[in-house]
């Protein structure tokens, strides 16, 4: 369990960017865990000034200046440009290290990172290094589980597959639901704490790394973040997540702006009725597993114009018989998807 109070996130000075995503990502999701955020260029401001929907988080210079504020621990929430990881950056965590601070990353690795994590074992976080536990081959053992368990699944990666998984368990457990977020990517392990960061599990054990995800929760109700697509080609997590967690249920998430994948804009995204059922047809796998019944949709439709969404999730619904929700502007609707979780059968 990785234990983050009093945060200290460092991003890189353009607040906004989409390198800053692991950090923005907490700061949306988990801000009580965050006290500040270091951007030297922007010191003085806050985060709220760059990005609008999140809290009025202070900016300071540097890691000296966190630690003044109270910082126990400082997370690199950016990926800089190109992998390297810069002078400055490992200055500022040799600084981190030599006033007691916890430092967390999911940098790719390097020699100095190496030598860091190393010699601060207990210190120095690695987001993208999994535990001894997961490095297992599956057994096929998840389906035998008497809990529910909710995969998010995508036409396409990176269409919102981590939000909705999480506001799907923070909108289950306000009804009083005994749900859990299994995060299979850094950016959910540092929301919430724990889980398993599939990109870096050899391809033989990632089935087995979620299946023993799945099977720590003691939760009556588990949301398990989806990675990729089944639809991508550059996509290899998805079939292990399905394997491996067993799923009773399916979510299927989809951006609202996409005809096409995203990085193949000549690949159509075929109708989402045709997506939900390949989707359950590779879960029962010609009725060798149980087969998972999608219960609803989840849209991003934060690049479509404002006027039209309404109207985009309603046709879906009709046209699917299915609950379709934009999970962040309709918050509150997500009771219409999780009713079904409330029914004693997991079929």
């Amino acid at each position: 369990m990785l234990e983050m109070n009093k945060v200290a996130i460092y991003l890189d000075d353009d607040i906004g960017a989409k390198l800053n995503k692991l950090g923005i990502s907490v700061i949306l999701f988990a801000p009580e865990k965050v006290l500040c955020v270091i951007a030297k260029g922007k010191a003085g401001t806050h985060v709220s000034d760059y990005v609008e929907y999140l809290p009025s988080v202070e900016i300071v210079s540097d890691v000296i200046e966190a630690k003044k504020l109270g910082a126990t621990s400082v997370l690199y929430g950016m990926a800089p440009n190109g992998g390297k990881i810069s002078d400055e950056i490992i200055d500022s965590i040799d600084i981190a290290i030599s006033y007691d601070m916890q430092v967390v990353h999911g940098f790719h690795q390097s020699s100095e990172l190496l030598e860091r994590e190393s010699q601060y074992p207990n210190q120095v976080v690695n987001l993208r290094k999994p535990e001894a536990k997961y490095l297992c081959k599956a057994k096929a053992s998840a389906r035998k589980l008497n809990n529910k368990r909710v995969l998010l699944v995508g036409t396409d990666m990176a269409v919102g597959k981590m939000t909705a998984a999480l506001k799907l368990t923070e909108k289950a457990c306000a009804l009083e639901m005994n749900a859990e977020f299994l995060a299979t990517g850094q950016t959910g392990i540092a929301i919430s704490g724990s889980g398993v960061p599939l990109d870096a599990v050899a391809l033989d054990f990632t089935g087995g790394a979620v299946e023993v995800l799945v099977e720590d929760s003691d939760a009556d109700i588990v949301f398990v973040e989806g990675q990729g697509s089944i639809l991508n080609p550059a996509s290899a997590a998805t079939l292990p997540l399905i394997r491996g967690s067993a799923p009773t249920h399916f979510i299927l998430c989809h951006d609202a702006s996409l005809e096409t994948l995203k990085d193949y804009p000549d690949i159509k995204i075929p109708n989402l009725l045709e997506v939900i059922e390949l989707y359950e047809n590779i879960s029962s796998a010609c009725g060798l597993y149980a087969s998972a019944k999608t219960i609803g949709i989840c849209v991003n439709t934060s690049r479509i114009p404002k006027e039209k969404r309404a109207k985009y999730l309603q046709d879906l619904s009709a046209a699917t018989s299915l609950p379709v929700v934009d999970p962040v502007s309709e918050y509150d609707k997500l009771e219409s998807i999780l009713i079904s979780l409330k029914e004693p059968s997991l079929a």
